[in-house]
């Protein structure tokens, strides 16, 4: 797939973004796909050592930037 047609696509939700560009994928496992999404991944080796390295911030934040509220 050319690198364009997800750079078009920047900033739709999951839901939208896989339709526009898988339309044929098998669609009986996107409930398993959206809990995945809703999980918060676990922070890299690499994550964890910069964040214990850095005074007063000894883990990261409970919720990526990218998901918290306003």
């Amino acid at each position: 797939m050319p690198m364009a047609r997800p750079h078009r696509r920047v900033g739709m939700g999951s839901e939208d973004l896989l339709d526009a560009l898988l339309p044929e994928r098998d669609r009986r496992r996107d409930d398993v796909l959206a809990a995945a999404r809703s999980t918060p991944p676990e922070p890299t080796p690499l994550a964890r050592s910069w964040w214990a390295t850095h005074p007063g911030t000894s883990s990261p934040p409970a919720e990526p930037a990218w998901t918290a509220s306003p």
